[in-house]
């Protein structure tokens, strides 16, 4: 009799309980809480400046992007492959084919011109991690073995926030740590698959149907430069 009285005392218990929850997450302070979680991924530093944040994305976003895929987006793949068996100065960028009609021709050169490929803003290297400031475009590296040199930029000046160029993914100075929060990766998804589509469009310019293609990663001139002076090859490790 005690044992099944002590049973049914823990499932009034356990029922009060489940209620209690229950009640306390339909509260518009819990489910308010969960959403702001959500909302910055784990990152408290976000906040309100979700806004703030894509803005600058929308303007550093496709400078990365045509860095990345420059000789695609303004050469074309016949293009590319032209200006690669002819080689270049190490020193300048890549320069656009001629194609397109005058206007056209100019109005390339004079993206190459606007969109220089960035460089570390403190020693100069145009590879190892490149991150941008979120705050004033101040183009920092991270260096190994070292501080890096835009982490030293965040912490001295109290900017929060830095973008990776390369993997286009946000760093929180406070947390240490990149931040993943759901309006802005939702935001650099669609903004994926746009300069995608840009991508495939400029690499097969005659293509009657649009299509799915490869153009891999474009290094600039300083930067291939920078890798055969101071990369190295790993030995294989193993599956």
């Amino acid at each position: 009799t005690t044992s099944s009285q002590a049973r049914s005392g823990m499932t009034s218990l356990g029922s009060v309980a489940t209620a209690s929850g229950e009640r306390e997450s339909r509260s518009p302070s819990v489910r308010a809480a969960r959403a702001t979680a959500v909302r910055g991924g784990g990152c408290e530093h976000v906040g309100s400046r979700t806004k703030q944040i894509i803005d600058r994305l929308k303007v550093l976003v496709p400078y990365a992007n045509v860095c990345r895929h420059r000789q695609a987006l303004l050469l074309g793949r016949r293009g590319a492959t032209a200006a690669a068996s002819t080689g270049g100065d190490n020193n300048r960028e890549a320069t656009p084919a001629a194609g397109g009609g005058a206007e056209g021709d100019r109005s390339r050169k004079r993206l190459v011109e606007e969109m220089p490929a960035p460089a570390c803003f403190a020693c100069g290297t145009p590879a190892d991690r490149l991150h941008v400031c979120l705050t004033c475009d101040f183009f920092g590296c991270w260096r190994r073995g070292q501080r890096p040199h835009i982490v030293e930029h965040l912490q001295t000046t109290g900017h929060p926030f830095a973008l990776d160029f390369v993997q286009q993914q946000v760093y929180c100075s406070a947390c240490g740590d990149y931040v993943y929060d759901a309006s802005i990766v939702s935001w650099q998804l669609g903004t994926q698959i746009r300069w995608h589509a840009a991508v495939c469009d400029a690499a097969e310019p005659e293509a009657k149907r649009p299509r799915i293609v490869s153009t891999g990663a474009d290094l600039s001139p300083a930067q291939a430069k920078y890798v055969r002076e101071h990369g190295s090859v790993r030995p294989c490790g193993g599956v």
